[in-house]
C-alpha cells in the first residue's frame, strides 16, 4: 500500500514537471483588452479610410456631373449616400490597382534577391558589383519610363493597369529601386544588449524602410489621383449625354406660377411643357430647355423647389443607337479639347 502511494506520488510529481515545461513552451493564449481595442482600431481605421475615398470619387464624379451642365456644385443638397454608391466602382479599381502594384513589388523584390546571389557569386570585385548594380538601376529606369510613356490610357480609363505595358514598366521601377538598396549595408546592429547610452538606437536598415515606405505612398497617391480623375470625367461625360439626348422630358403642373418660358394656364392650374431634367437632389429639380450648340451645356437652366412644384410629370425619350454613338463621340471630344 505504501509503495503504490510512494509510485502514485511520483506520478503527480512527474505530471506537474511535464505540464509546466509544456506551459513554458506553449503558453495558454489569454485575450487582453488592449488586443481587443487594437483590432477595433485597425477595423475602424480600414472603415474610415475606405469611407473617405468612397466620398472623393462620389464627390469627383457629381463634380464632374456638375461641370458638364455649367452648375457650381456648392449650390446643390446631393446626400453622402449618393456619394458612397457613385464612389464604389473606383474604390474596386482603386484596390485592383494596389493588389496588381503588392504582386509587382515582390516579383521585384525576388528578382533582387536572385541578382544579388549571382552577383556574390560570380563578382568578387566590389567595384565590378557596384558598376553592374548601377547597369541595372540605369537600364531599369530608362526602360520603366519609356513603358510608362508609351501607355495608352485614355479618358475612359478606369484604373492604371487597363494598359498590360504598365505591369513591366511598374516591375521595372520596384526593381530598380531595389537594387539601389544593395549599396546599404546588409547587417544593422545585432546585439542591443551592448549599447551604450550615447550610441544610436536606429538601426541601419531604417533608411531602406523609410525608402520603400516612400515608394508605395507616392504610387498610391497617384492611383488615388487616377481614380478621381477618372470618376470626374465619368460625371462629365454622363452629364453631356444627359443634355444631348434629351431624354428626360418633364412637365410641370403648379397652383401658382414658377416659370416664364413654356407656361399655359388652365382653370387655375399652371403647366410647364418643353423642359428637360438634367438631374434631382433632396430639394430641387434642376431642368432645362436649349443647348448650346458649341460646348453643349444648357443654354440656360431652371431651379425650381420640389416644395414649390405641385406635380412634376416625367417621360422617357429612346434614343437611337446609332445617336447614341454620335453623342458619346461629340462628349469625348468636346472633354478632351477643354
Amino acid at each position: 500500500m505504501k509503495q503504490k502511494k510512494t509510485r502514485m506520488s511520483k506520478i503527480n510529481n512527474d505530471y506537474e514537471k511535464i505540464a509546466k515545461v509544456d506551459g513554458e513552451r506553449f503558453p495558454i493564449p489569454s485575450l487582453q483588452w488592449n488586443d481587443i481595442f487594437k483590432v477595433v482600431g485597425s477595423i475602424a481605421g480600414f472603415v474610415g479610410l475606405g469611407g473617405a475615398l468612397l466620398w472623393l470619387f462620389g464627390r469627383s464624379y457629381y463634380a464632374g456631373i456638375f461641370s458638364s451642365f455649367g452648375l457650381s456644385s456648392l449650390t446643390t443638397s446631393i446626400a453622402p449616400e449618393d456619394y458612397l454608391e457613385r464612389g464604389s466602382i473606383n474604390l474596386v479599381y482603386l484596390i485592383m490597382d494596389v493588389l496588381f502594384t503588392i504582386f509587382l513589388y515582390y516579383l521585384a523584390y525576388l528578382s533582387k534577391i536572385l541578382y544579388y546571389e549571382r552577383v556574390i557569386r560570380y563578382i568578387p570585385n566590389r567595384l565590378l558589383r557596384t558598376v553592374s548594380i548601377l547597369i541595372v538601376f540605369t537600364v531599369s529606369v530608362i526602360a520603366s519610363f519609356f513603358l510608362i510613356s508609351t501607355s495608352k490610357l485614355g479618358i475612359s480609363a478606369r484604373f492604371f493597369y487597363e494598359d498590360t505595358i504598365n505591369f513591366p514598366g511598374v516591375y521595372l521601377i520596384f526593381l530598380a529601386f531595389e537594387v539601389t538598396f544593395l549599396f546599404a549595408p546588409p547587417a544593422g546592429i545585432n546585439d542591443q544588449n551592448k549599447q551604450s547610452k550615447d550610441q544610436s538606437l536606429i538601426s541601419s536598415k531604417t533608411p531602406i524602410a523609410i525608402a520603400r515606405i516612400l515608394i508605395l505612398v507616392v504610387i498610391l497617391s497617384e492611383f488615388i489621383v487616377i481614380q478621381s480623375r477618372s470618376s470626374f470625367v465619368t460625371g462629365q461625360l454622363v452629364g453631356c449625354l444627359t443634355t444631348l439626348r434629351k431624354s428626360t422630358p418633364a412637365a410641370i403642373f403648379s397652383t401658382h406660377p414658377i416659370l416664364i418660358d413654356g407656361q399655359t394656364r388652365t382653370k387655375g392650374l399652371y403647366t410647364y411643357d418643353g423642359y428637360f431634367l438634367l438631374f434631382t437632389d433632396r430639394d430641387n429639380y434642376y431642368l432645362f430647355r436649349e443647348i448650346n450648340t458649341v460646348n453643349y451645356k444648357p443654354q440656360s437652366f431652371f431651379v425650381v423647389s420640389k416644395s414649390v412644384a405641385d406635380t412634376i410629370q416625367i417621360s422617357r425619350n429612346q434614343v437611337s443607337e446609332d445617336d447614341n454613338k454620335r453623342y458619346v463621340e461629340m462628349c469625348i471630344k468636346n472633354i478632351q479639347n477643354s
